[in-house]
């Protein structure tokens, strides 16, 4: 509510800036990145300018592609960093669902034209406006409902948002569903988040969850934050939680940096966040004390849930930060840490404490690597998942011209049809890796998809001169 008194602020003094609810350091570094990409220049190595870092949550979009495009048409930092991402441009036009609270489309009924007795436009327009029932806007925005403007002779109203978006969201009220892709979706978010249109606010919600999301998590997070979307952002947090391990090291340490340390430790201490493998939590706390302070980092090392890993994990993790050799600052705080714990669990070497859910299910094989990257034999222990069977895998070398690869065996009884496994390797040519085989259908008693050989070409080697990896198979609730 406060953006929307500040936006109202805006429309009687033209230019001027605000910042509702305050803007941190990371939005304020994306909206200096996202403006010099535009532009055309660098970015100080040392961060935003002193101009940059008084930039508020709400600036004048620049007339830089188009002159047509006026300079004064506001946009959120967060949405035009959010544009400026790799491939989000190129997302495909989808139909997204509006709960309207319109029951009917007025502009389609016989009077229309004496029922529509607003011309509603934003900046850019070159047909006049959308024409809109003042009583209608009044039922769907809640900062037009806010305004006496319904009750006065006035039958126009003019907003410092794009014109695109207004249309989308005159369009999405009455038809109840709104056309979104890679670049509309900013002019929609503006305009609904100007008028208070919270229908429209969940649809553009949910186009992100389902569409950008996944693409850039942390410029996600940042809008949903900068337009106070709450509801959102639970739902895109709890997203992250179920998919953690699917994304990069380096993008989670950009989301966990984002978040701040409040939010970025319940996120991790989270039972249900997907990590099958707890040393990949150490990977991207590395990448986080790469880029970032140490004292954003040591809130963070405890929550590695450094007892539940398997002596093969702690070892893996070990050997993959020391072969990195970035042992400054935060890297070696979080070495130290990790060399610590392998020191501790030599006397204890069984897992101790309570695992994350997806850790249950997750068969873990510590493998060796033969001269020309191929598995040398070896098979897990077996372990018990609950609603498949008690399981184990084998690493097989190669045989009959088939490639080194992976099987996951039961122990005990058949694989229910349609079963489903995600392979993952650690310390693996230097980084964790994910869906390290082609999925097929399980078969009587194995699930046999061929390894990917690639994915070992270049083992790490210890300093006995072995060469190691941490395997693993994730089976998810099926």
């Amino acid at each position: 509510m406060q953006t929307r008194r500040v936006l109202r602020s805006l429309t009687n003094a033209p230019g001027a800036a605000a910042n509702p609810g305050g803007t941190s350091a990371a939005e304020g570094k994306q909206a200096e990145a996202a403006k010099a990409g535009l532009e055309g220049r660098e970015v100080p190595k040392d961060g935003p300018t002193a101009a940059g870092r008084k930039r508020k949550s709400l600036v004048l979009q620049s007339d830089l592609d188009d002159e047509a495009e006026l300079a004064h048409t506001l946009i959120d930092p967060s949405l035009r960093a959010l544009r400026a991402c790799s491939g989000v441009a190129r997302i495909p036009a989808k139909i997204v669902s509006v709960d309207s609270p319109l029951s009917v489309d007025t502009r389609q009924l016989p009077h229309a034209a004496n029922l529509l007795d607003l011309r509603l436009s934003g900046e850019g327009t070159t047909d006049g406006g959308c024409l809109f029932s003042r009583i209608e806007l009044a039922n769907s925005s809640d900062f037009y409902s806010g305004l006496a403007t319904h009750e006065q002779p006035s039958t126009s109203l003019k907003l410092p948002v794009g014109h695109a978006g207004v249309k989308l969201v005159v369009t999405a009220l009455y038809t109840k569903q709104v056309e979104l892709d890679g670049e509309s979706f900013v002019d929609f978010m503006q305009a609904a988040s100007y008028l208070q249109v919270k229908s429209c606010l969940e649809a553009g919600g949910q186009f992100l969850l389902e569409h950008v999301f996944d693409r850039c998590p942390s410029e996600v997070l940042d809008v949903a934050r900068s337009l106070g979307l709450q509801a959102l952002l639970h739902r895109l947090v709890d997203r992250l939680a179920a998919r953690f391990f699917r994304y990069r090291p380096v993008t989670l340490a950009k989301v966990l940096e984002g978040m701040g340390t409040v939010a970025a430790v319940q996120l991790l201490g989270r039972d249900d966040l997907c990590c099958p493998l707890e040393c990949f939590l150490v990977e991207v706390l590395a990448e986080f004390a790469y880029w970032f302070s140490i004292e954003r980092l040591l809130p963070l090392l405890d929550c590695v849930r450094w007892t539940t890993m398997t002596l093969a994990e702690v070892r893996a993790a070990v050997l993959w930060k020391t072969s990195r050799g970035e042992l400054l600052a935060g890297a070696a705080a979080l070495h130290s840490r990790a060399a610590h714990e392998l020191e501790a669990r030599l006397d204890t070497p069984e897992p101790e404490g309570q695992p994350r859910a997806a850790a249950k299910r997750t068969i873990q094989l510590s493998a060796d690597v033969d001269s020309d990257g191929n598995l040398v034999a070896a098979k897990s222990v077996p372990v018990e998942i609950s609603g498949v069977a008690k399981v184990y895998i084998a690493a097989c070398p190669p045989m009959d011209s088939k490639p080194t690869r992976l099987v996951l065996w039961s122990a005990e009884q058949q694989f229910a049809v349609g079963l489903q496994a995600v392979w993952l390797a650690f310390a693996a040519g230097g980084q964790h890796r994910m869906d390290l085989c082609k999925t097929e259908a399980a078969s009587s008693s194995w699930y046999s998809p061929e390894f990917l050989a690639s994915g070992l070409q270049q083992p790490l080697c210890s300093s006995r001169g072995s060469k190691k990896v941490l395997l693993a198979c994730y089976l998810p609730k099926q």
